[in-house]
């Protein structure tokens, strides 16, 4: 094995282009349809004519049924957010382009000749372009650095336990999560390539529909968008120019700039050869207003994807960005329900204890007393330059989501668990809520229980707390749920507000067939995610102190587990 320190590199101009009120368009911009097959051949044989090298990729979904692909590549399925379904991007590698056969399928399997991570040339773009899905409630693009070396000597201080990470506890590391199950999704190196760490991190802020529609909401939803991913601004300026030319006006095009820094944390090495940063990209839409539109969108995918770069014989130097600072998150402070929602959990475990049910207390280690879900970005410090930082693996992280998460949990003894929480779509922290169940033998999310379903509103978050109305304040700003093996045997418990967690979703701990990680069979995880604060471009936020106990900002959910009390 290669043992040597992963190197980070340390380290808009903007275009005005002709087109405004008077001015002549290009003579070949009537005959190309922006975002048409017409259009995107004129596109690539422009780009081509200015000297530039451009092959064409491919749009495809990132669903659940990936990870029987994706988990033998990984052993993790990222915790995937269950209520949509992801869009990658299959590229073409470039002929002088390391292409790692320890990543291929990592996320579903692709045509022959397509990868959907890849190197990136400093002086290359990424355009993704086509008809944005129906209205919904989110959309969003996001680039990620999938792995990246880091392989330190034994002997050397920051070598512990074997693996390529800082285990000191105040650094944030892995002492943090060396007690839960989950620590081998959150520390790992590729299954069949030891000295790549799997990472997974966000290098900037996403380009959300907040972002792209500015001051009119809903405005992009069903039109034509353009993003532009690079990391040198003279292949933004060009990229920009050529679909200027054809007539797209330029607050349609978004560039998203991987940086030479995030946050003040240098992102590096970039290039094609085997030690640069493995990257790849997701295209999300989520909550459509209507279903079967969405899912005509999905089926077409009317996506259009292209790689762009200098030719290998141009001198040109790259023009790299300078740091992109985490953008600010804020949160309306709920300290003021904490009384209410604890009032809540002790209603809801007394009405429990008045029937059938003992209250079993839950020893997972990153959670309090009351047991409280973790923020994995405030409290785990789940952050892109962070993990990258530590070699923590991100899961996909992104600043426009809270995300709330419960260690894992047994399911097969007759368990029931209540999670109780606050509802951020009612207190302002959230656009839409979603609460997840994830099959924690592969960390794949399999259901997701909304704030609000036209179809089902016995199942919503919202109202489902109502039935306590009558000793406990603020109902309509909490939800309460349960998840078991079986929601017909506590029907008269859970009001209706319970998610049977069936045997397809989860597996026995029995079942020796299943895939996965054996020892996690029959355990299940729980995630609550709000979704970008109104009035803002991110997701809220929490603040805990010092010995990492809730402060301020949005309260974490409680989570109850009961059992039937024996006779």
């Amino acid at each position: 094995m290669r043992t040597s320190r992963l190197k980070l590199v340390y380290p808009l101009l903007a275009l005005i282009l002709l087109g405004g009120v008077g001015a002549a368009a290009p003579a070949h911009s009537q005959a190309a349809k922006p975002g048409g097959n017409q259009f995107t051949k004129t596109l690539v044989s422009d780009l081509t004519a200015s000297g530039l090298e451009v092959t064409q990729g491919y749009p495809r979904l990132w669903t659940m049924d990936d990870c029987k692909d994706g988990y033998p590549v990984t052993f993790n399925c990222y915790g995937n957010n269950p209520a949509s379904p992801y869009v990658v991007s299959a590229v073409k590698p470039w002929p002088d382009e390391f292409v790692d056969p320890a990543t291929a399928d990592a996320y579903g399997r692709v045509r022959p000749g397509y990868s959907t991570t890849y190197r990136l040339d400093p002086r290359e773009a990424i355009v993704l372009f086509g008809t944005m899905p129906p209205p919904g409630k989110y959309m969003s693009l996001q680039s990620y650095v999938f792995t990246h070396e880091w392989v330190v000597e034994e002997g050397d201080p920051d070598h512990h336990f074997g693996y390529p990470w800082i285990t000191d506890a105040e650094q944030g590391g892995r002492d943090k999560f060396s007690r839960s199950p989950m620590v081998g999704y959150l520390f790992s190196t590729l299954p069949r390539n030891p000295e790549r760490v799997q990472s997974f991190s966000s290098v900037g802020n996403s380009i959300n529909n907040v972002v792209m529609d500015g001051d009119q909401s809903g405005a992009s939803f069903g039109e034509l968008r353009y993003f532009v991913m690079t990391p040198d601004q003279a292949m933004e300026e060009k990229v920009r120019a050529a679909l200027g030319s054809l007539g797209v006006p330029q607050d349609a095009v978004f560039t998203e700039r991987i940086p030479s820094s995030f946050d003040g944390t240098p992102l590096g090495p970039l290039g094609l050869d085997e030690e640069a940063l493995d990257f790849m990209h997701g295209f999300r839409y989520a909550m459509p207003e209507d279903e079967h539109a969405a899912q005509a969108w999905r089926a077409k995918l009317p996506l259009t994807v292209l790689r762009v770069r200098e030719a290998p014989s141009s001198n040109r130097p790259a023009e790299p960005y300078d740091d992109i600072p985490r953008d600010e998150r804020t949160a309306e402070n709920e300290a003021d329900l904490r009384e209410d929602l604890q009032d809540l959990a002790t209603a809801v475990t007394t009405r429990a204890t008045q029937g059938p049910w003992n209250l079993v207390p839950l020893p997972a280690p990153s959670m309090g007393e009351p047991p409280e879900m973790a923020n994995v970005e405030t409290w785990l410090g789940h952050f892109g330059p962070h993990c990258r930082t530590i070699g923590e693996n991100c899961l996909g992280d992104g600043q426009d989501a809270s995300y709330f998460f419960m260690p894992p949990q047994p399911i097969d003894s007759g368990q029931v668990y209540a999670v109780v929480g606050t509802l951020g779509t009612q207190t302002g922290n959230a656009t839409y809520n979603g609460l997840s169940i994830n099959d924690a033998s592969l960390l794949k999310g399999v259901a997701n229980v909304p704030d609000h379903d036209e179809d089902s509103p016995a199942s919503d978050l919202e109202g489902s707390a109502d039935g306590y109305a009558g000793t406990v304040a603020n109902t309509d700003k909490f939800f309460v749920h349960y998840f078991t093996r079986d929601c017909d045997a506590i029907d008269g418990l859970a009001d209706g507000a319970c998610t049977t967690i069936t045997e397809k979703m989860v597996p026995l701990m029995t079942d020796v067939s299943a895939p996965g990680d054996p020892h996690l069979h029959g355990f299940f995880t729980a995630g609550l995610r709000s979704y970008v604060k109104p009035g803002t471009e991110r997701g809220p936020t929490t603040d805990y102190d010092a010995e990492g106990k809730y402060e301020s900002g949005q309260l974490p959910p409680t989570v109850l587990a009961f059992t039937i009390a024996p006779q």
